[in-house]
């Protein structure tokens, strides 16, 4: 059975609570050191103005590459992460996305 299955769900949930408050910039260099994103994905993101923005464009390139190892990566790059909040939303978007 795939654990993983419930993506969909977990990226609707991030588009609805999480663009406003996920602190995407501290993550954003990880993001590009695990290949999750490209360099010039990078620096496009780096360079939009709000918070929203740059989680929505995050949010994008998520969804447009359904792959669930890229979706794994990305939550565990926030559970791992030294910053709290971000630690408690990836183990939020990896609860619902593994939910059965």
């Amino acid at each position: 059975m795939d654990k993983w299955k419930n993506i969909d769900k977990a990226l609707q949930f991030y588009t609805e609570h999480l663009q406003d408050d996920l602190v995407i910039e501290d993550l954003l260099l990880d993001l590009k050191n695990a290949n999750l994103i490209s360099e010039n994905e990078y620096r496009t993101i780096d360079r939009m103005r709000s918070r929203q923005e740059k989680n929505g464009r995050i949010c994008q390139i998520l969804k447009s590459k359904k792959d669930r190892a890229d979706f794994a990566m990305f939550c565990q790059l926030l559970c791992l992460h030294s910053n709290d909040s971000l630690q408690n939303y990836g183990w939020i978007l990896q609860d619902l996305a593994t939910k059965e």
